[in-house]
């Protein structure tokens, strides 16, 4: 845990608030039809941005992480940081519904 002018986070909400803002436009980018699939979203931010590979990408990121705790932790982040935050429409969607990005 690391106290300073946010107040105390966690190395999770340290992870979070930095790949959070990515994940969450990763989703925007498939809401609005700028690609095409998860799948296509997963490896362009594997091999073009340099998302961690270990996560399988963004979406594969919140399938694991599950899309209600990511919610619940942008929600958290937005409150704590400003509306940079906000979950994507699809992302609470997916929170709402218990559903996941990709098809197992």
């Amino acid at each position: 845990m690391k106290s300073g002018q946010f107040g105390t986070l966690t190395d999770e909400d340290i992870s979070l608030r930095l790949a959070g803002k990515m994940i969450n436009e990763s989703v925007y980018c498939l809401q609005e039809k700028i690609i095409d699939s998860p799948v296509d979203g997963d490896i362009g931010a594997v091999f073009g941005l340099g998302f961690p590979p270990f996560h399988g990408g963004p979406f594969r990121f919140v399938d694991t992480y599950g899309a209600q705790k990511f919610v619940s932790k942008l929600e958290e982040l937005t409150s704590r940081f400003g509306p940079r935050f906000k979950p994507a429409p699809l992302l609470i969607e997916k929170a709402n519904t218990n559903t996941k990005f990709h098809k197992e």
